[in-house]
């Protein structure tokens, strides 16, 4: 899926960085967008939301405590690239 345009998420983005509770596509390069998607939460001092391809397409207006209520343990240890390869 192509990038999206930049975007201050209507002043909720700053300084390259998404809000808890915004819904956006994961890729890895330009343009490499597809199927996963990831929610925002509990990552105030993480730089998510400075790739292109990390544009907020949607995000939570209610019910933000289920979102924090998933498992978060797994953190950036998925290897992307067996889940492209194999699935999951």
């Amino acid at each position: 899926i192509l990038d999206d345009p930049p975007t201050d998420c209507g002043g909720k983005c700053t300084k390259g960085r998404l809000f808890d509770g915004a819904l956006s596509y994961a890729g890895g390069g330009p343009n490499s967008r597809d199927n996963q998607l990831f929610f925002v939460h509990n990552m105030a001092d993480q730089p998510i939301g400075h790739e292109l391809w990390e544009v907020p397409i949607g995000n939570v207006t209610t019910g933000m405590g289920v979102i924090n209520a998933l498992y978060g343990g797994y953190g950036e240890t998925v290897d992307q690239v067996q889940i492209f390869q194999h699935g999951n």
